[in-house]
């Protein structure tokens, strides 16, 4: 399994002293540059990537909408192979959306885009459309790829992740 090489996460919405992008990657990389809404990124050396992804989203979490509202993050995960997948997680109260972490959430959209995971709500007929959609670029094949061959953490708290 290729193991996680960078994750970048922006806070795009919420308290604009929490606006700093972060880069979490291991203690013996090297800095990448980064690009777009990462740049002037805070780099963070760890061995605990997974753990240290979740603990900021719930240390943002404690200033995101009460009440169902959310914030919107950024991010970008980048494993050792050179896969990457990157896109918007909605922060709520608490450093979860709609109840799942960052990981879940990750884990769940990639069964999705790979047509592994249909959701419980689609009609048959939506998902066929949803399926042709997909299945006319390369997004189900890249989020298969990732599936298959890229380490991604399975806890659900900050305290049941390891990298």
């Amino acid at each position: 399994m290729n193991k996680l090489q960078f994750v970048f996460l922006n806070r795009a919405e919420g308290p604009k002293t929490e606006y700093q992008a972060i880069v979490f990657c291991p203690k013996d990389s090297q800095e990448v540059a980064p690009i777009g809404r990462f740049a002037n990124a805070q780099f963070v050396h760890t061995n605990e990537i997974s753990t240290s992804v979740l603990v900021q989203l719930a240390k943002w979490g404690h200033a995101a909408p009460e009440n169902g509202g959310y914030d919107k993050i950024d991010f970008l995960v980048q494993w050792e192979n050179g896969h990457s997948y990157g896109g918007r997680f909605d922060l709520q109260r608490g450093g979860a959306d709609r109840g799942q972490t960052f990981w879940v959430n990750l884990k769940n959209n990639l069964g999705l885009f790979s047509l592994l995971r249909r959701p419980v709500y689609m009609t048959d007929s939506q998902w066929e459309d949803f399926c042709e959609r997909i299945s006319r670029y390369d997004t189900g094949r890249s989020a298969a790829a990732i599936l298959n061959d890229c380490e991604l953490p399975t806890c659900d708290v900050p305290t049941e992740c390891a990298s």
